[in-house]
């Protein structure tokens, strides 16, 4: 064979030698194959793709009419771009996109792997400028946070977007410093991870690693050879730790240099690339024999985690003149085929009891790559007509305040279907309704105001009342902002997801939980 073409074009860089080639069809459509060889009496016979995504087989006899080889071009169709962060602002993480995960979900004091950092929400150690992310990794010897004191800082960002199936590109620059384990990564949406973004949601339903994780790119740091090489991994029930299954590729340059870090994930396989070149491939057939739950958990939504480690499993033993450690990011991008993006996120909104009718309780967020109009409507869980949501936009708002009462309706889980008029998906929308607490007979304190967006006002009547901690669903205690004068105390909740969370109160009624709304 001398040269294999596409629609008259000849492959790029063809050599006889590569079997197999992967072309992206332009408008989604098989295109015609035509190859030539070096042997007059040499024949081809081509079998075409009959659709996208397919394969064209290229079978080629030599003269002799005995010897052969077979070359596979892969069609696939385009990908188009369906979330991004391009870091162009200055300042804090954008939170629409990114939710720090400083919680330590191992007794609440340390994170897996004998990692030695905290990871915090502060800009210190996660801030944009100058167009990139940098993820600061720093020594500040007994740093405290969660009642627990740490050496090192860093931060850890979970996307607050999902996604299956798809290819996702990374454009980095690594932390040359010993003692560090950057990471570029993925986990499932349903991890049950106490503090991790989508286990705040309610989808923290199933343990690692039966969620799968995968590892678009990590470093080691125990020595100056480690930080020439890069390594992605799949950690699934069937490998995982020191038996999983994953590839390195020395990478000289990736202290000094921005790479491109990327993950080709279909329903068949997962590749993992350098600059585009593929350098692993984790197919569960080719290792296991056959596909099953155990090591092909990757059916499930995954999102994406930024961060530094410090020490631990990977990092190594950090010197003694460390003082801090940066990997800069210039752009995360998702990519998927445009014939088949259609999703919604699951949320939580808070409300007031007192809502007047017509008060907005939130927007279903969705993902769409088509050009059609979508339609919004509610088909389970509002029997009693509390809500009506606006069929064009997907706002949800108070169709009968006078039906709002916490006492007996804390909670609604109303389901949403979502359509282009082709395509349809849900998503579970959770309302929880707050009681409206004032200083009365019943409690020796107000809270206002409820639901809220960033500072909340708890006064106290008896002076003996106190505030005794603020914690989310789980009873993880947070460390807020809170100012005092006289018995007021100002709680600052701008920096908290969208949730529901609880302030737990001391008077003479005894131990009292108050649920929060954070919009």
């Amino acid at each position: 064979l001398s040269d294999i073409q596409i629609e008259g074009v000849s492959i790029p860089d063809f050599s006889p030698d590569e079997l197999v080639y992967s072309y992206e069809s332009p408008d989604g459509t098989v295109a015609d194959v035509t190859v030539t060889t070096t042997q007059p009496a040499a024949n081809a016979s081509i079998t075409p793709a009959t659709e996208v995504p397919g394969t064209t087989e290229i079978l080629v006899t030599a003269e002799d009419g005995t010897t052969t080889k077979t070359y596979s071009i892969n069609f696939t169709v385009p990908l188009q771009l369906v979330w991004s962060d391009e870091f162009d602002g200055t300042g804090a993480v954008d939170t629409d996109n990114w939710f720090h995960q400083t919680y330590p979900f191992i007794n609440g004091t340390d994170w897996a792997n004998n990692e030695l950092q905290h990871y915090t929400n502060r800009t210190d150690n996660s801030i944009v400028s100058d167009g990139t992310l940098k993820i600061i990794g720093k020594k500040e010897v007994g740093y405290t946070q969660n009642g627990v004191s740490k050496d090192y800082t860093s931060a850890r960002l979970n996307s607050k977007f999902v996604f299956t199936y798809g290819r996702v590109d990374i454009r980095a620059k690594m932390p040359a410093e010993l003692g560090t384990w950057p990471a570029l990564w993925m986990l499932g949406q349903n991890i049950s991870e106490t503090g991790a973004y989508w286990e705040t949601q309610g989808f923290g339903t199933t343990p690692w690693p039966a969620t799968g994780e995968i590892d678009i790119m990590e470093q080691k740091g125990f020595s100056t050879n480690d930080k020439q090489f890069v390594f992605g991994t799949t950690h699934t029930t069937a490998g995982f730790g020191g038996n999983s299954n994953g590839g390195t590729t020395p990478l000289a340059t990736s202290t000094t240099e921005f790479h491109v870090y990327s993950m080709i994930w279909d329903e068949e396989e997962v590749r993992f690339l350098v600059d585009d070149e593929v350098y692993y491939t984790y197919n569960p057939v080719e290792i296991y024999g056959s596909r099953n739950f155990d090591n092909w958990p990757f059916f499930e939504p995954q999102y994406l985690i930024l961060n530094v480690a410090l020490g631990g499993d990977l990092g190594g033993p950090i010197p003694s003149n460390f003082t801090d450690a940066i990997l800069e990011i210039d752009y995360v991008r998702v990519y998927q085929e445009s014939s088949n993006i259609l999703s919604a996120t699951n949320s939580i909104f808070g409300l007031n009891e007192n809502s007047a009718t017509g008060t907005s309780v939130g927007t279903v967020l969705t993902s769409y790559s088509g050009s059609e109009s979508l339609s919004y409507s509610i088909t389970d869980g509002n029997e009693s007509g509390v809500f009506e949501i606006n069929s064009s936009t997907g706002e949800i708002t108070v169709a009968n305040g006078d039906l709002l009462n916490a006492s007996t309706t804390p909670t609604y889980t109303l389901t949403v279907e979502i359509t282009d008029g082709s395509l349809i998906t849900t998503a579970t929308i959770t309302i929880q309704v707050s009681a409206v607490l004032s200083i009365n007979a019943n409690h020796s304190f107000s809270v206002q105001p409820n639901p809220v967006s960033s500072s909340l006002e708890l006064v106290f009547a008896d002076s003996d009342a106190a505030l005794r901690s603020v914690t989310d669903l789980s009873g993880r205690i947070l460390d807020l902002p809170t100012s005092r004068n006289g018995n007021t105390i100002m709680i600052d909740f701008s920096g908290l997801s969208q949730g529901i969370y609880l302030l737990n109160i001391e008077d003479q009624n005894g131990m009292q939980a108050v649920r929060i709304s954070k919009q």
